[in-house]
């Protein structure tokens, strides 16, 4: 047996670690000897019987000369012996795409870029492109078109678009020169009057005596703050007086009355874009191109970003004058987005919200139409009055 195995064609080699090769054979020692196949790996002789590794080489071999041996495949064996938890990995993978892919293709909700821009009548139009499949909504037009349609028809808006996030429907809103209240906090000796009738819904003031509190009811021209801090003694002394910084904010109920013009000449877009891609690096920008339109809306949006690096995907919109001649649905929709345009203009606090808008008269004359609607809303209800 010593001099067979000394005829062996192997290098002999000492080492702990066994060799992973797909195939484990068993072959008559004498056949093995004949044959001096190499290479194989984890010999083991057993009586007349050789135990081994090996890979696909060796076995078409064996198969080419027909000699007859038992093999046992290791991958397929390892795939036999899993059935089980692989199915059950493959199953949950498949639903994990099937996530992804209702993610991708389903909406779920629709929301506003920012909650303060959220307007029943956008929100109703964007609504009217859709329908609903159990839990999903589903769109009855590609998004770039339903977008384009928004333009034309909220022409009083800088912009408005749909986006896509997840699965959610993004409605996005740039009002018309509204300015950013919340730039400064404005600190200041001296009073707060309620500037109308409400209900007290949230106080956070951070410096100055407050002389309300919550759900109580004040009327117009009612002090609610003061920066004497000796107020209640009825005192004055400068060295006891503070800035008034902080929030107050009522639930109110007010009447707006706003006309609108039968016929007006506005600015809208006109459907058309181009878009391109720069690249932004530090304080310079790479493949920028000129404006496209005489009259344009320009947006950007980054897709990445490292460090001062950015690539950017910019779209230009068109916009053009055109005289429109208005229905009064046309005009009371119009009217009720100057509504909210003129509520954000005076926002102090991201929790003012207008709750409804209810239209209580209307007027049609030769060449404009009145409204008269009664808002209920949470909004600032303060006008500072210095010593």
């Amino acid at each position: 047996m010593r001099a067979l195995f000394s005829k062996l064609p192997i290098k002999k080699k000492v080492t702990k670690k066994k060799h992973k090769y797909r195939y484990l054979v068993s072959l008559n020692l004498e056949t093995f000897f004949s044959l001096q196949l190499v290479p194989v790996y984890d010999l083991l002789i057993d009586g007349d019987m050789v135990h081994f590794s090996c890979d696909k080489k060796i076995i078409k071999r064996l198969d080419n000369e027909k000699i007859t041996y038992q093999k046992e495949d290791r991958l397929k064996a390892l795939f036999t012996n899993h059935t089980y938890r692989v199915s059950i990995s493959l199953i949950f993978l498949f639903f994990i795409s099937m996530i992804f892919l209702i993610n991708q293709f389903f909406i779920r909700e629709i929301s506003f870029n920012d909650p303060k821009y959220h307007n029943n009548v956008v929100y109703n139009y964007v609504e009217s492109y859709t329908s609903k499949v159990g839990p999903y909504i589903i769109l009855k037009d590609s998004i770039a078109n339903i977008s384009s349609e928004l333009r034309k028809k909220f022409y009083q808006y800088a912009y408005i678009g749909l986006n896509k996030r997840g699965s959610k429907l993004i409605i996005e809103i740039a009002y018309q020169d509204v300015k950013d209240n919340n730039d400064a906090e404005i600190k200041s000796i001296g009073e707060y009057y309620a500037t109308t009738d409400a209900i007290i819904s949230y106080v956070n003031m951070q410096s100055g005596q407050v002389l309300v509190k919550y759900k109580d009811v004040v009327k117009a021209g009612d002090l609610i703050a003061t920066s004497n801090l000796q107020y209640a003694e009825n005192l004055y002394s400068v060295d006891k007086m503070v800035p008034l910084t902080g929030e107050i904010l009522g639930e109110v109920k007010e009447y707006y009355e706003i006309e609108i013009l039968k016929n007006e000449n506005v600015e809208i877009f006109t459907g058309e874009n181009r878009k391109f891609y720069s690249i932004h690096l530090f304080n310079k920008i790479f493949f920028a191109k000129k404006d496209a339109y005489e009259k344009n809306y320009y947006k950007m949006y980054s897709i990445f970003q490292l460090g001062n690096f950015r690539i950017v995907k910019n779209t230009i919109y068109e916009k053009a004058n055109l005289t429109l001649t208005r229905t009064k649905e046309d005009a009371r929709e119009y009217a009720i987005i100057q509504i909210y345009q003129d509520y954000e203009s005076k926002r102090i606090s991201e929790k003012e919200k207008i709750h409804a808008i209810e239209l209580v008269n209307y007027v049609e004359y030769d060449n404009k139409y009145y409204f008269k609607f009664i808002i209920s809303a949470c909004k600032n209800i303060v006008k500072f009055k210095p010593f």
